[in-house]
């Protein structure tokens, strides 16, 4: 959907683009821009209006083989068509972004889940089975966070209970 336009000097030799069915040439390339490519012989890139519709744009110009601009190549699109393009890019964009938080998210709450509330669980679980007198209780872990201490010091605190029942059993006898 990019309109292609020749000059040969300033005048349109062939395009595609149509005014009133047909194709746009004999017309004039605009003075401040065939200053800037034909007699500069430097690029053009930017805004221009043609038939009253702004277009994003490239001009470059034609060499021969004496290094002197016999003409330009144009191309160029609606500026209308490059902002609804943009709006496309940017809702893809966005969309994949969702996406992409949401799957960190799920990640991010496995992650939790697995490391924290699983052995927090087991935690509770096990301080349950001694309050129903059941000491014969360990908690198995392989984290050295925060969660594997805790589960390390109620390991521990359950081995001395152990140990003063057997030192009460031991006494009692």
């Amino acid at each position: 959907k990019t309109d292609l336009t020749i000059f040969l000097g300033d005048v349109r030799y062939n395009t595609t683009i149509i005014q009133n069915g047909n194709r746009l040439v004999g017309t004039k390339l605009n003075s401040e821009v065939a200053d800037i490519v034909l007699n500069k012989k430097q690029r053009y890139i930017g805004n221009a209006e043609i038939l009253g519709t702004p277009y994003v744009c490239a001009y470059m110009p034609l060499m021969d083989s004496n290094n002197q601009a016999i003409g330009v190549v144009f191309s160029g699109q609606p500026t209308s068509q490059v902002i609804t393009a943009i709006y496309q890019i940017m809702a893809v964009l966005s969309t994949v972004s969702i996406i992409v938080i949401l799957a960190l998210s799920a990640l991010i709450f496995y992650y939790i889940k697995r490391s924290v509330t699983k052995p927090l669980f087991e935690v509770v679980s096990a301080a349950e089975k001694i309050a129903d007198g059941n000491l014969d209780v360990s908690i198995e872990f392989n984290s050295n966070d925060e969660i594997g201490n805790l589960c390390r010091g109620f390991n521990k605190m359950t081995q001395n209970l152990n140990e003063v029942i057997n030192n009460i059993d031991i006494a009692a006898k």
